[in-house]
């Protein structure tokens, strides 16, 4: 190869695959290592110049390509590897067309297996192509996402690249374990996992055909991003505690149109709702649990986070159908003087037995049950086990 200068320090120094003036040598020998193609230098100061770092890792090659003042490249790739562009600097457009997506620094973009493209770098633009893989990729998307085997990933054309934290810091990793000096045949084991998990990556940050499927199954599985469940963790310890969207977002670490987002895509439901429902389950619990009676409602909203008892008391009913009240009818409580089990709400409606100004001597207790909501009758008392009570007309 022909040196035509001494390099700048860019990733994988220590991996110096090509540098020559001779735009001709530069697509033959980097047709080697990536795909076939053509390229063409574009005009601009100064002579062509290519520059070409490779490094061979396990499942993946990394390569640091700069060319100025700039080039422009179509190709088709083959079936078993998948392209990862990370653009460092300067700009260049990508696609089957050249103007497709242009991306800038800190830019992703993905080109399928056997899908034609098109490259157009500026004079300044230097970028790390990752050549991963089919099988890795498939590999991934089975193990941690269950994507059937016979499913291909498609990633899909963006109008514009992808800025992912996460892929970034990945390849950082991986140019970082390219660089690092090791023995021959070592290492292979540490690479393979970052190619794994490059692939994970992938599939989590940048949209692709399986996107929607996986989002229902998240869904399904109620796997929610990480904000959503830190704000629902903070709801369940702090539910009796005022909390305003303000409080919740800063809770995330989000935006508040991030944290509705989220809420609404994982959980159907908006932040304030979710508390109120919190809310209103704990106040429902307390009054099923609750043994002795008499039974204050509003003491027990209000231990529970409520404020204003007029909107409780239609959320509740909103929530579960019934009043409070309601709930505490027919629940067995113990009477504080007797010590037994009585019915919270003692009335049941007789009409048709047209028996108002009567005393019922015993009536057992399923039928008194069945009869609830037929009569003006008032419970009196039950025996022990439970199986007669004892009515009298109000």
């Amino acid at each position: 190869m022909t040196d035509t200068g001494k390099p700048a320090p860019c990733p994988l120094s220590g991996s110096v695959f090509l540098e020559t003036s001779d735009p001709e040598t530069a697509r033959r020998e980097m047709s080697k290592i990536l795909a076939p193609h053509a390229m063409v230098p574009l005009p601009g100061p100064g002579p062509f110049h290519a520059r070409h770092h490779h490094a061979r890792l396990a499942g993946m090659s990394v390569n640091f390509i700069q060319y100025r003042p700039g080039a422009s490249i179509s190709a088709d790739l083959s079936r078993r590897y998948f392209l990862i562009h990370h653009v460092l600097s300067g700009k260049c457009g990508l696609g089957p067309e050249t103007g497709d997506r242009i991306l800038s620094g800190g830019d992703i973009a993905v080109i399928n297996p056997t899908e034609p493209f098109s490259l157009q770098t500026s004079a300044d633009c230097a970028q790390i192509v990752i050549k991963l893989e089919s099988e890795t990729l498939s590999a991934a998307g089975q193990k941690t996402f269950s994507i059937p085997p016979d499913t291909p990933i498609r990633f899909e054309v963006t109008e514009a690249g992808i800025k992912s934290p996460s892929v970034t810091g990945i390849i950082d990793l991986i140019c970082a374990e390219a660089d690092r000096p090791m023995p021959a045949g070592s290492g292979a084991r540490t690479a393979r996992m970052l190619a794994e998990l490059l692939a994970v990556a992938l599939i989590e940050s940048l949209p692709h055909n399986q996107t929607a499927a996986l989002a229902r199954a998240r869904d399904d599985a109620g796997i929610a991003p990480w904000y959503v469940k830190r704000v629902e963790e903070y709801i369940e310890l702090h539910a009796d505690k005022p909390l305003s969207i303000a409080d919740m977002t800063a809770i995330a670490g989000v935006s508040e149109r991030s944290l509705y987002s989220g809420f609404r895509t994982w959980r159907g439901t908006s932040p304030k709702s979710y508390l109120k429902a919190v809310r209103l389950d704990r106040v429902r619990t307390e009054l099923l649990g609750t043994r002795v009676l008499p039974v204050n409602v509003s003491d027990i909203a209000r231990e529970c986070g409520f404020r204003h008892m007029g909107n409780f008391a239609r959320d509740y009913r909103q929530r579960f159908g019934e009043r409070p009240s309601d709930t505490l009818r027919f629940c067995p409580r113990l009477s504080p003087r007797e010590g037994r089990s009585i019915y919270a709400e003692p009335r049941v409606r007789l009409r048709f037995l047209d028996i108002f100004q009567q005393r019922i001597p015993c009536i057992p207790r399923r039928l008194a049950i069945i009869l609830q909501g037929r009569s003006n009758c008032k419970l009196q008392s039950e025996d022990n086990y439970g199986r007669h009570i004892r009515y009298r007309s109000a």
